[in-house]
């Protein structure tokens, strides 16, 4: 932010989500002793089509894009669709490391991008978002790529915060309607762009949108938005065995040392109890300091995770040791060290791809010497000494020693110069 100085207009977030054309009925009213409520939909099983939302930090909204499971796009899959609405095609429905392309030249077209006045992108790790294709595109074109940590997208991206629920909300009621107004019709992937509209509208407001950008502190930047409770699921881990084990040992005394305070507690009650009153006695009495402080005391250090501490799980040194998957993290991908990375990732990718390919070629031409005898004669095992133990039908011939089928080598060869 410091180096670019972005204003909210160019800082822009974008995400996709799933559309199908059979969705859960929204709530309705019925009878207090009816239990279920049942409706006619479409099929037992929709057809996926994929959503893009393109938001701003001003809480305006770019045309967004559709994705639609068919291997050629056609133009009536997008009637009734938002004005200015891209409109893609894919065997499967999703999202592609190809398509996304088209996705950024349609963002850079709609902002006027360049490197004197770049854009910010917010976006998650897909793996179609971060090809190196998309991050030369980017970099030519002045598009900054920030990513999200992993497993963070529910807190930190505005899409995901305060636009997806609603819109998905506005569209279950907008299919049912579609139903109740068609009956007998199926809906088919053909309806989505035009219900879909009635429920963009409705759900990526100016309000909706700058809440999903505040929400997570990026504009405006607040770095204290999120606090200690946000990141408590974090400790139920633990570094290794040792740090678990010192930790149950610490809380393991504290019990017993409240049960020890209990127990005399308890004994101070059972003597106060069996004494027996005189005249010389006051009766009101005042209780001993002492025993008000171990009352205290123990009231105090009996808490529910004394009693029963919280979960955790131990790391231990093998699984942080093991070579895997590098670790996600939050990255500028249009930086160079990183696109160097992307890069050598992707040759190492080839590299492996070449050899799986020559694994079979090696494997046929091996089986073709074979069957014109073209293989070279295997090697004769080294004999280094004689064997313990000789057949009595075993001959001392069919024994072949190593120095000798030497000396036959030498001589052989030099007869022949």
């Amino acid at each position: 932010m410091r180096q670019y100085n972005f204003t909210p207009d160019r800082i822009i977030n974008l995400d996709e989500t799933g559309i199908s054309t059979v969705l859960s009925t929204p709530k309705v009213i019925a009878g207090r002793k009816q239990k279920q409520v049942g409706q006619i939909v479409s099929a037992e099983r929709g057809e996926l089509v994929t959503f893009c939302g393109i938001i701003t930090a001003t809480g305006s909204s770019l045309p967004p894009v559709y994705v639609f499971p068919r291997v050629h796009y056609k133009d009536h899959f997008l009637n009734g669709a938002p004005d200015g609405s891209l409109g893609l095609a894919n065997r499967s429905g999703w999202m592609t490391s190809e398509l996304f392309i088209r996705v950024l030249k349609h963002i850079q077209r709609l902002t006027s991008s360049n490197k004197d006045n770049p854009i910010l992108i917010i976006c998650d790790n897909h793996e179609s978002h971060i090809s190196l294709e998309a991050v030369i595109y980017c970099r030519d074109n002045g598009i900054v790529y920030l990513s999200l940590p992993p497993h963070t997208s529910h807190k930190l991206q505005p899409l995901d915060v305060s636009v997806f629920g609603p819109f998905k909300s506005k569209l279950k009621i907008a299919l049912n309607d579609w139903h109740i107004q068609n009956v007998g019709k199926t809906l088919t992937i053909y309806n989505i762009a035009e219900l879909s509209k009635l429920a963009y509208l409705e759900s990526l407001t100016p309000k909706n949108i700058i809440g999903g950008f505040s929400k997570p502190g990026i504009w405006p930047i607040n770095k204290l938005v999120f606090g200690d409770d946000d990141f408590a699921p974090i400790d139920i881990f633990s570094t290794g065995y040792h740090d678990l084990t010192d930790e149950n040992t610490h809380k393991t005394q504290d019990l017993h040392f409240v049960d020890s305070e209990t127990r005399q507690n308890n004994e101070v009650v059972d003597r106060e109890q069996n004494k027996t009153p005189t005249l010389d006695t006051d009766p009101i009495s005042v209780p001993d300091a002492d025993d008000s402080l171990h009352v205290s005391s123990s009231q105090a250090m009996l808490t529910p995770d004394v009693v029963r501490p919280y979960p955790k799980k131990a790391i231990i040194d093998s699984v942080l040791k093991r070579k895997g998957r590098e670790k996600g993290r939050s990255r500028i991908y249009t930086d160079t060290p990183e696109k160097n990375r992307l890069e050598s990732l992707r040759n190492e990718k080839n590299r492996k791809r070449e050899l799986q390919k020559a694994k079979p070629h090696a494997k046929e031409l091996k089986t073709a010497k074979n069957l014109l005898g073209l293989t070279e004669p295997k090697k004769k095992k080294r004999v280094t000494s004689l064997p313990a133990e000789i057949d009595s039908d075993s001959s001392l011939d069919e024994v072949v020693m190593t120095s000798d089928s030497e000396d036959i080598e030498m001589l052989s060869e030099s007869e022949e110069e």
